[in-house]
């Protein structure tokens, strides 16, 4: 799906995402509970119902890219013919990728770790709290999708001017979307704990989180998309790779550890500290935005 967005296939991924949805709901409810004549199966229905969505969502796709006749079509274009060029480019750009990824993914269980060392309520309050953040995240993350896909057919068109309009330009909507989203993590706080069933600790813990989190939002949202959107999708992989490694676990990681168990702070001090990353990237991200050193050209076409 990623692949087919790239090209400018974005329909496809909305619908299978919908039909995805359904399904994994559909069965949850059903097994989960023993709706319909079925068994109560509990957790393991979930795991029915996942597996079951992501098995719809593969067959969609290859039927999809598969069907012979189709302009876009697999069959019809060769792509299974084996490509010594085009994999010394992809495993160029894949392996700085997934480098970053695996040690940005490492640093999270450990950040969990470090306040779930500090009280049952930091637990709670900093699960809700982050739980309303990964929402408005998600809107982040098709952001920094969207800004890779243009960037990218930008590059592909060669006109360098257009290229840096084009990223001035979504990296000025980025800082928008961040400030719209910063503000309704704040505004909503009140209705969104009102659903859990929190202690008065943990309750004033979540909401002093939120805000912090509110301010976060604004950061990751211009961060996030200008390093993982424009400049990894204009081709610098390396930059991405570099930055998380040296922010995440040469800065933040032990600042985090320091302000946990040796300087003692408050939870939403610690909180502050683990999510400061993105005032260490957001810096370096800028500079190397606006030296547009990392519009780059990936693919050659020797075979």
């Amino acid at each position: 799906m990623a692949a087919l967005r790239s090209i400018g296939i974005v329909k496809i991924s909305f619908y299978i995402s919908i039909v995805s949805l359904l399904v994994n709901v559909g069965i949850n409810y059903t097994l989960i509970f023993g709706r319909f004549g079925f068994p109560e199966m509990g957790i393991r229905g979930a795991a029915v119902g996942t597996f079951m969505a992501r098995a719809l969502e593969l067959a969609i796709v290859a039927i999809y890219i598969c069907k012979p006749g189709r302009e876009n079509s697999l069959v019809s274009k060769g792509a299974f013919a084996i490509n010594r060029g085009l994999r010394r480019d992809y495993t160029k750009v894949f392996l700085p990728i997934m480098s970053s990824q695996v040690l940005w993914g490492i640093s999270v269980p450990m950040q969990t770790a470090i306040l779930g060392h500090l009280s049952q309520d930091a637990i709670a309050a900093n699960s809700v709290a982050a739980t309303f953040y990964q929402y408005l995240k998600v809107i982040v993350i098709a952001v920094s999708s969207t800004s890779a896909v243009m960037i990218g057919n930008a590059i592909g068109r060669g006109n360098m001017e257009q290229i840096k309009a084009e990223a001035r330009t979504l990296s000025v909507i980025d800082v928008m979307v961040g400030l719209v989203l910063g503000i309704a993590l704040m505004l909503l706080r009140y209705p969104l704990l009102s659903m859990y069933n929190l202690t008065p600790e943990a309750t004033e813990m979540a909401l002093n989180l939120i805000v912090v989190m509110g301010f976060i939002m604004v950061g990751m949202s211009y961060q996030m998309p200008v390093s993982f959107g424009i400049i990894q999708g204009g081709g610098d992989t390396e930059f991405t790779m570099k930055m998380n490694m040296i922010s995440t676990w040469l800065i933040v990681m032990p600042l985090s550890f320091m302000a946990a168990f040796w300087w003692k702070w408050p939870v939403e001090a610690v909180v502050v500290v683990i999510q400061s990353d993105q005032i260490f990237k957001g810096l370096p991200t800028f500079l190397r935005f606006r030296s547009y050193r990392w519009i780059k050209k990936l693919t050659s076409n020797q075979p």
